[in-house]
């Protein structure tokens, strides 16, 4: 008999041997214990065995690589939380003016896209490109970075320019997804990124001086004493005075060209959701867009495209699946009645 059952094997047996990261193991340990424990029934008296916690978690330590999982989500099943395609493209189609812009303003400072806007409406189509809002925890994890608490989402390329995906903190999502699409066409590093102009001379200058030559564009992030104009986000950044260690710190780290840093993707956020119908916004952001009195209280509505909606269907569809009567959701209860 195989050591860790047929659905095991087959489920590892695509998987190459490494080591999983404690983060990455809270989420996948439960997903491969609820797979031995409902298709491995040639186990029998293992399933109570307290040994079997120890045997899960040296099947998945050994035989799971955090590469593999980190690059394509292998066992971890995100879909509750990714957006909903066709709302998806519709933000972006919605917003197709402010990108032709940013690829403009981008490309006078040497930038090269990595794609046409058309391409990134197809890669949505063909699901090439997916977008999640995730809960803090799962997206720390995701993210697997200790800056992650301090991240408001990212956006992970596939090899070759394949598939890519968008992850956004908080379960139902928050504007910087506009900053994140215009990942599609440009990165931030000046070096290995094509996408990415080449640092001028005034741009090493101001490096070499930590930042403080003038900034006369808007385009480029600077501490606050020396800019003259910023995003919201930037001058909320740069309060104090020794805020330029931090400034100076992310852009030598990340090895940005400062204008293709956050500031020209923070402009670019903000165009893109002033050109939304409110239907769009609503639905994005999963905001309430009515409320129903009962004699239980008030129960909010949401767009049925929204993150939210998409939760309540599947608190529903899991409380049928077990047999409830009554489930709560939101802080509400509900009747998992169809009628």
């Amino acid at each position: 008999m195989s050591l860790y059952g047929p659905n095991i094997d087959m489920l590892l047996s695509s998987i190459s041997d490494s080591t999983v990261s404690n983060n990455l193991l809270d989420l996948i340990v439960p997903e491969i214990k609820k797979s031995f424990m409902e298709n491995a029934p040639e186990y029998g008296d293992l399933k109570s065995n307290k040994n079997f916690e120890d045997l899960i978690d040296t099947v998945v330590t050994n035989e799971l690589s955090e590469k593999n999982i980190k690059e394509n989500n292998t066992l971890l099943d995100l879909t509750k939380y990714q957006y909903n395609d066709d709302l998806l493209k519709k933000f972006v189609k919605n917003a197709e003016p402010a990108l032709i812009d940013f690829v403009k303003q981008q490309n006078k400072y040497g930038g090269n896209e990595k794609r046409s806007i058309n391409d990134i409406l197809d890669r949505i189509s063909d699901k090439s490109l997916k977008a999640y809002a995730l809960p803090d925890d799962v997206y720390e994890k995701v993210h697997g970075e200790e800056s992650a608490s301090s991240s408001g989402g990212f956006h992970r390329e596939g090899n070759d320019g394949g598939s890519s995906e968008i992850y956004l903190s908080g379960l139902y999502g928050n504007r910087g997804i506009g900053h994140e699409i215009g990942h599609e066409l440009f990165g931030h590093q000046s070096e290995n990124d094509s996408s990415v102009g080449k640092m001028s001379f005034y741009n090493k200058l101001d490096r070499l001086l930590k930042g403080w030559l003038p900034s006369f564009s808007k385009y480029s992030e600077r501490p606050k004493s020396t800019s003259i104009d910023n995003t919201k986000r930037r001058k909320s950044g740069y309060k104090k005075f020794e805020d330029r260690k931090q400034y100076n710190k992310r852009m030598k780290a990340g090895k940005y060209n400062p204008k293709f840093a956050d500031a020209p993707f923070d402009f670019l956020e903000e165009a893109m959701w002033n050109l939304q119908d409110e239907a769009t916004k609503n639905a994005m952001m999963s905001n309430v867009l009515n409320s129903v009195k009962t004699k239980g209280g008030d129960y909010n509505v949401y767009d049925k495209r929204s993150l939210k909606a998409k939760d309540f269907r599947n608190a529903f569809k899991e409380a049928r699946q077990i047999g409830l009567d009554i489930f709560e959701w939101d802080g509400k209860k509900y009747s998992t009645n169809l009628k």
